[in-house]
């Protein structure tokens, strides 16, 4: 706050109201230090202002101060024991800490005070929810839409527990109606229709794709989707938005999901580098492509004189960095990077990431491009060999490549790289049934 700033806030706070007026367009603007200094300079006029120590207090828990927020706030309340809305807002600062239990007794205090407030029974709805009471939580959600039945949010809450409760038509019945109130409510159809993938209806899953598209001309990923829930317009390769879109979106739970789907990919990837390189040979130049959240980094930093990753997705990456195993790590296409590192690299792992290319051909190139002479070059492919009419690569509804093992040797063997080892495994799980696959290891 400059020094001007300062002389004008100090003549505000001498008339209370008017100060936390300011205070709150200052608070929900996010400009937190100018909303504190404000709300702290009414308290020295007006120490009892029920709504400078509410707002105080509130701000207080958003900046992880929650034992001074609550005594603030508890004061505003003995102050004004009948306003609802203090009790709403004090459940949701209780909520951001998990006290769960008082998060539900100020909900259902302000419900006593103000009956029938969709907002508040929504809220309450997330606290049982989260503290595992899932049908209480759908009642709640329930009431809050006869109450008011157009809340995308209480929907979308709803649908979302449905789903969980494996009340699967009332789930996609809810979505619908978040699509129907939200149509640029993007999670709503992302889980509309993982829903019916799950449940093997791929054309209900491809009209929720073109309404996406509809919504949002210009999104990446219902684009890609459409082409492989409908076989039509297929592209040759995943776009860089849509893998982007889809990582950043996935960075949080990525290591979590795939921990309970049986991965084992930068294992079995690790392991041949360390069969074939020699477990005793820690000055390797190694490069990750399509590195993600770093799985393999930890594996293959025993064999690195250099590890370096490359990804597109910048959330992705930031997990990447937390493991501290990697010397360079860069949000880039890795086609494009490995066309400028000219016989850079001893090793060049990609696990899971070629899923995302239907031909391989440049791919292989830029791999030959920057794998040094004696070096080797470890992949996975989804396996299209179980598909009689399938000549390369198909594009599966859940919008991943699988490629044939032929046209793979084919690939690069035509890019200058011959193939060492090749093994047939499952990837992991999707949707309970084992992914079938191939580890390659290959060099120039």
């Amino acid at each position: 706050m400059t020094d001007q700033e300062d002389r004008s806030a100090q003549q505000v706070a001498l008339v209370p109201n008017e100060a936390v007026r300011i205070a709150l367009q200052m608070h929900r603007g996010r400009k937190l230090d100018v909303a504190e200094r404000l709300y702290r300079m009414t308290l020295q006029v007006a120490p009892d202002h029920p709504d400078a120590l509410h707002w105080l207090g509130v701000l207080l828990y958003d900046r992880k101060m929650p034992d001074e927020g609550r005594n603030l706030i508890e004061r505003s309340i003995e102050l004004v024991p009948g306003h609802p809305d203090y009790h709403n807002n004090y459940g949701n600062a209780l909520q951001s800490t998990e006290a769960f239990a008082e998060a539900e007794r100020e909900y259902r205090r302000c419900l006593e005070l103000h009956p029938n407030q969709p907002q508040v029974l929504c809220n309450l709805g997330v606290c049982l929810r989260k503290s595992g009471r899932p049908d209480e939580a759908v009642a709640a959600y329930q009431q809050a839409l006869s109450i008011d039945g157009g809340q995308p949010d209480a929907y979308y809450n709803l649908a979302s527990l449905l789903q969980k409760q494996d009340k699967l038509d009332e789930a996609t019945g809810a979505f619908k109606e978040v699509i129907a109130h939200r149509p640029d409510y993007e999670p709503a159809y992302r889980q509309l229709s993982r829903l019916y993938y799950a449940a093997g209806r791929i054309d209900d899953a491809a009209q929720v794709y073109r309404l996406w598209t509809e919504a949002n001309p210009d999104h990446p990923v219902p684009r890609h989707m459409l082409a492989a829930c409908t076989g039509e317009a297929i592209p040759e390769r995943t776009s860089p938005a849509a893998v982007r879109h889809t990582f950043d979106g996935f960075a949080e739970s990525f290591d979590k999901v795939l921990d309970g789907l049986d991965y084992i990919v930068p294992q079995v990837i690790c392991r041949q580098a360390e069969i074939i390189m020699g477990i005793e040979r820690p000055e390797l130049d190694i490069l990750d492509i399509g590195c993600g959240t770093g799985l393999c980094g930890t594996l293959l930093k025993p064999l690195a004189q250099s590890l370096v990753g490359v990804d597109l997705s910048p959330n992705m990456l930031a997990k990447a960095r937390q493991r501290e195993v990697y010397d360079g790590l860069h949000e880039a296409d890795f086609v494009a990077y490995m066309r400028h590192r000219s016989d850079a690299f001893d090793l060049i792992v990609c696990a899971d990431s070629l899923c995302y290319f239907g031909l391989l051909e440049s791919v292989f190139a830029a791999v030959r491009q920057a794998l040094r002479r004696a070096g080797l070059f470890i992949f996975s492919v989804e396996s299209a060999d179980r598909q009689d009419r399938v000549s390369s690569y198909q594009l599966h509804p859940h919008g991943r490549y699988a490629h044939r093992s032929e046209y793979v040797r084919s690939a690069l063997r035509g890019s200058g790289l011959r193939v060492l080892d090749a093994r047939e495994l499952s990837l992991r799980r999707e949707l309970g049934e084992p992914v079938p696959g191939w580890v390659f290891t290959a060099g120039r």
